[in-house]
């Protein structure tokens, strides 16, 4: 069609510059050659300006209709959304000693390592005991001679050859020695460094041979058997908080690695600088899942909402601070302005505005408009 008319075109100009030249005088040239140039740029703005009107009707005539947005949805359901205090803090032992020794000697014997587990009263070190043997043996040998000399004291008093003056010097000789030989053996088992409770060996501070004394810490024991984490809570929290109750501790590095904390402490005294309690849990880790020193999470369950209606985080958007999500209703997005309740990790609780069911789009509504077109495509 488009062909035909331009062709009718050329065809009219053609035959108007025909007429128009046969009126004029063939014998000017000059007159001839000017005249018709000026046909012909008439005759090709008249075609420019009949292309331009046609070319523009059929633009406008063939406007694509509007195409549908590409959204993911889901269906709103209901469950169950928990608030929680979450606090990031390190593990510590609820008991964790130093060993000392108690006398000044040269390690001899060292049967234990780091890491190693022992049992209260299991022998850590040995220091040389020379020394203290000797003692015990002259200790000893004392007390076998008072106790010869109170037995003939005891004959002679009963025979009244002595008095009781004597008799008693006698008897004090006797236990001074027992006092000696007591304080032998005492000197010699401070040679022998035990453990004082279970636990495992987190800190050995001495090589063999290295000269020990009272003032040097000889290794460090922490009972693994009862962990505990202390949290730092504001004033208000520590008011929803009550001793027993429990939290859950979780490993940031294997989120397989979970257990059961219980609240056993809430301190009494605000510290000035942070404005925070102290709050301690203890826990039972069996499995050795824990050590002491590792950074954990502890979660805190405040408050539950059983039964209600949850909806992803990621569906909300906000216009002027009020949240909204858009719905699908066939093959349309409509936007629903919503209230919201208790907030857990990337859902939220949904307290009004949607209803149990409805398809909320929940990728590709930030650019929506109300009553828009949309194409599901998950």
């Amino acid at each position: 069609m488009r062909f035909l008319l331009k062709q009718s075109l050329w065809n009219l100009v053609y035959i108007f510059i025909r007429k128009q030249l046969f009126k004029s005088n063939f014998l000017n040239s000059t007159f001839l050659y000017c005249r018709w140039n000026l046909l012909i740029l008439i005759g090709l703005i008249i075609l420019s300006a009949c292309q331009m009107e046609f070319g523009g009707r059929r633009k406008k005539k063939g406007l694509p209709e509007e195409s549908a947005a590409p959204v993911a949805i889901q269906n709103v359901a209901r469950g169950d959304i928990s608030t929680y205090l979450r606090f990031n803090t390190a593990i510590g032992p609820r008991r964790e000693v130093d060993v000392y020794a108690r006398t000044i000697g040269r390690v001899a014997q060292l049967p234990v390592e780091e890491g190693d587990f022992v049992k209260e009263s299991q022998l850590l070190a040995l220091l040389e005991d020379a020394e203290q043997r000797l003692a015990i043996k002259r200790a000893s040998a004392e007390l076998d001679h008072q106790s010869v000399e109170l037995k003939r004291a005891e004959e002679l008093n009963q025979k009244q050859m002595i008095s009781e003056e004597d008799l008693t010097r006698v008897q004090l000789a006797v236990k001074n020695a027992q006092i000696t030989l007591e304080q032998a053996e005492l000197a010699y088992s401070y040679t022998r460094i035990t453990a004082p409770l279970s636990g495992t060996i987190s800190a050995r501070l001495i090589d063999l041979g290295d000269r020990v004394d009272q003032a040097r810490a000889l290794f460090r024991i922490v009972d693994r058997s009862v962990l505990q984490v202390n949290a730092w809570v504001s004033e208000a929290e520590m008011a929803r908080m009550t001793i027993g109750m429990t939290a859950e501790v979780v490993s940031p590095v294997d989120s397989s690695a979970k257990t059961e904390a219980r609240l056993v402490r809430l301190g009494a005294v605000v510290d000035p600088t942070y404005g925070k309690i102290k709050a301690a849990f203890e826990f039972k880790d069996s499995d050795m899942k824990f050590k002491p020193g590792q950074y954990i999470e502890l979660r805190m369950v405040l408050e539950t909402h059983r039964n209600t209606i949850i909806i992803p985080k990621r569906a909300i958007i906000y216009e002027s601070g009020l949240p909204f999500v858009f719905i699908t209703r066939d093959s349309l997005a409509f936007k629903c302005a919503i209230r919201t309740g208790l907030a857990s990790g990337a859902v939220i609780e949904l307290l009004d505005g949607l209803s149990e069911g409805d398809n909320i789009i929940i990728d590709g509504q930030v650019t929506l408009r109300d009553s828009a077109k949309v194409k599901i495509i998950n």
